[in-house]
């Protein structure tokens, strides 16, 4: 059969996580079976010829799903249900798609953007099965991947940050200024502080 849309990834990658925590490696060898691809259709791979064309679709499948808060990453190359995907997956949805997933409210965020209130607010249509991908130009495909692209690496940092150890924070913040070009060229143009009693002070730029 043919290498399914990432859409058509959505459940069963759920179905999959429900077993517990799997690797990337796992998934896209129980999935393979799942969709019954055989060797040939797991070895087509992107224009680019960097990654795999399944392996890009449960990939973005996962990037989907963990938006809508469904699926979450407790370390790299891991992932698991959360218990919000584990309830919703006990409903025994007939079919998991993006207009499926919008009805989650960070799912939308990350979807759209949001307004200075904090609401959705769509930047263009959706791409979804109620508009046709085949009328879409090139350049507008590659403004929405872009858009997602961007969207995930926000989610993906503000994640990461909001995990920091408090002396690998004040590194990323004084880090941050000083690639911004605070401080100047000089050496050691920033120092972290990081002590007790600094009253909340990361650091100094000099």
């Amino acid at each position: 059969m043919p290498i399914p849309n990432f859409q058509s990834v959505f459940l069963p990658l759920l179905k999959d996580l429900a077993l517990g925590e799997r690797t990337g490696q796992q998934t896209v060898d129980a999935l393979a079976i799942e969709f019954g691809l055989t060797p040939d259709e797991l070895s087509e791979r992107l224009p680019s010829g960097k990654q795999g064309k399944f392996v890009n679709r449960v990939a973005w499948a996962k990037a989907h799903l963990k938006a809508a808060g469904l699926v979450e990453s407790p370390r790299r190359g891991v992932y698991r249900l959360t218990e919000l995907g584990r309830a919703k997956l006990a409903e025994n949805p007939e079919r998991v798609d993006i207009n499926y997933l919008t009805q989650f409210p960070s799912y939308a965020v990350f979807r759209y953007g949001q307004d200075d209130g904090g609401e959705a607010v769509p930047k263009r249509p959706a791409v979804d099965g109620s508009q046709s991908v085949e009328v879409r130009t090139p350049d507008d495909l590659m403004e929405d991947g872009y858009e997602l692209l961007r969207a995930a690496l926000v989610a993906d940092l503000r994640e990461r940050i909001a995990a920091m150890p408090p002396a690998a924070f004040e590194q990323l913040v004084v880090d941050l200024l000083t690639a911004m070009g605070y401080g100047g060229p000089q050496e050691h143009a920033g120092l972290v502080v990081g002590r007790g009693g600094d009253e909340g002070i990361d650091g100094v730029i000099k």
